[in-house]
């Protein structure tokens, strides 16, 4: 008896692909559902409504990585209601529905 792995209907090609497509929505790319869930590990205990400026003390505050820091310091001078709103100023796509 002879047992075959993978799907009888995909090759390894397409099997890979849907694997990317799944849990990412429309108008975000993987890349920005990654860097979003790590300015989110970062961010998301934040006191919000919170200016720029607050957000980089909070992840200075927290040694967050480089590339967070970064991005803080790219954010336009607004306040910022949550995590998602900081990544829609930093260009991380937006959810469509």
């Amino acid at each position: 008896m002879s047992i075959q792995r993978g799907s009888a209907k995909h090759g390894p090609r397409l099997d890979d692909e849907r694997k990317h497509e799944t849990g990412t929505p429309i108008g975000i790319t993987p890349a920005d559902v990654e860097r979003r869930s790590n300015l989110a590990k970062w961010l998301s205990d934040a006191r919000y409504p919170a200016a720029a400026h607050d957000l980089l003390t909070h992840a200075e505050a927290k040694n967050a990585p480089d590339a967070v820091l970064r991005a803080v310091r790219d954010l336009p001078d607004l306040r910022y209601q949550n995590v998602g709103q900081v990544a829609e100023a930093l260009g991380l796509g937006v959810e469509r529905h």
